[in-house]
């Protein structure tokens, strides 16, 4: 998603840096670009209002994948009305935006949402959706196709979730013909960090930016471990377990573009090696995978 005001643009980071939050749904997490010019003034209106009705303090946002434009509004603390979750944005600014990605299903304050309810709401990577080689969709129903669908055991050690998203990526990694990544202890630290990060500070790709994707490491290409990508994502809600957690938003990088994105650094044969992090972050299990040659 864009951002849009008179001072920053904050834009939903894909082939440089890749991330994925869900609160049940949210598609995408958000970063400012203080650099950036403004394409139009802020007007103001509230939650999910149009663009041309938006008021100080509220904020323009665009979603990048679909052009749609509403308004957001400032959290309350870290609390925002059902159906809409709090994200980080320019300055440590933070935004209430709908938890699906779209007003098209989100609902003001007071009234019931897909997010809200724990109903589900339809997404990319749903049955229909982008194709292995095998002609079987990557997912159904939110859910991987083919990967081990045991119930998720509570309390499970951070390594069994750790391991369980290695897993995924390589079911999808194989189901268009491509050989698994290889867990590597470097990338895993490095994994854990970046996550440990996100969960304290929410901002999305905050560790690798500072510490790959920048001029001194010529931008992905000269990082510890053979470090050059990242994907962050994760879920929380009603009845939303760790592995649902795991298969949502990578279903969602799966229904983007190929050779765009998350879904690009999932599939890429650039990559040899994977590290995974986890880490809980106000009731939402995120996750960091680190892609390395």
């Amino acid at each position: 998603m864009r951002l849009t005001n008179v001072t920053a643009v904050v834009v939903l980071l894909t082939a440089t840096a890749c991330s994925s939050l869900h609160a049940d749904d949210l598609e995408g997490a958000m970063r400012g670009d203080d650099a950036a010019e403004a394409r139009e003034a802020s007007t103001g209106g509230g939650a999910c209002a149009p663009c041309t009705e938006c008021t100080a303090p509220d904020r323009c946002i665009e979603n990048d994948r679909t052009g749609e434009r509403f308004c957001a509004v400032a959290c309350d603390g870290d609390r925002c009305a059902p159906g809409f979750v709090c994200s980080a944005v320019a300055r440590a600014e933070r935004l209430c935006v709908p938890a699906t990605g779209t007003c098209r299903e989100a609902a003001g304050a007071g009234s019931s949402s897909p997010a809200a309810s724990g109903q589900t709401a339809p997404q990319s990577g749903d049955t229909g959706g982008p194709t292995g080689a095998n002609g079987e969709p990557f997912c159904a129903n939110r859910r991987i196709v083919g990967l081990a669908a045991t119930p998720a055991a509570a309390g499970a050690a951070a390594e069994e979730m750790r391991a369980y998203g290695a897993d995924a990526v390589n079911h999808l990694r194989a189901q268009t013909g491509l050989p698994p990544l290889v867990r590597d202890a470097c990338l895993d630290r490095i994994a854990q960090a970046a996550t440990d990060a996100f969960a304290s500070d929410g901002r999305a790709h905050g560790y690798f930016l500072a510490n790959c994707m920048n001029a001194s490491r010529a931008f992905g290409d000269a990082c510890e471990c053979g470090w050059g990508q990242e994907n962050q994502g994760g879920a929380g809600g009603t009845n939303v377990s760790w592995k649902d957690a795991t298969h949502r938003p990578l279903c969602s990088m799966m229904g983007e573009p190929e050779g765009k994105g998350h879904r690009k650094n999932i599939q890429s044969r650039e990559w040899t090696r994977i590290g995974v992090g986890v880490a809980m972050r106000g009731g939402m299990l995120v996750w960091s995978h680190e892609f390395g040659r």
